[in-house]
This record gives structure tokens, sequence and C-alpha cells, in this order.
């Protein structure tokens, strides 16, 4: 698993809560082997807490950039 750490001021000054709130709203939905699963949200405090399938292999958007694009066979 690997934890999400969103910081709910930076959240609110960017505008963000409604995003995030619909993000997680989808991916609750969501149930297919090349989606990560959300386990779990929690609220602590000052910030959001966001438990999600570990994924190895780093961020898809750097995969993205390194390649410029993605082909169905990578």
């Amino acid at each position: 698993m690997a934890i999400k750490i969103l910081n709910k001021k930076k959240l609110k000054a960017q505008n963000m809560i409604s995003k995030l709130k619909k993000e997680i709203r989808i991916m609750k939905m969501l149930d297919h082997p090349n989606i990560i699963k959300l386990f779990e949200v929690l609220d602590i405090g000052s910030e959001i807490l966001v438990v999600i399938e570990y994924a190895s292999g780093g961020e898809l958007f750097d995969f993205i950039q390194q390649r410029e694009r993605v082909s169905s066979s990578s």
C-alpha cells in the first residue's frame, strides 16, 4: 500500500477540494487490474490521507515524459 498525504490548506488555496472529492468518488467505483485501487480515505486534522494500492515503477506522468508517448506494448 501507499499513502498520499494531502494538506487541506493547500488544497483549499488551489480550489482542489471538489476535484479531490470527485476523484475519490470515482476511484471507489472502479475495480480493474490496470487502475490503482483505493483502500481508504482518512481525514485527520490538517491533512487528508489517501491509502491506495502501491504501484512500483514511479509516476505515470514521468513514464510518459521519458518516452514521449505510451504504446499498448509498454
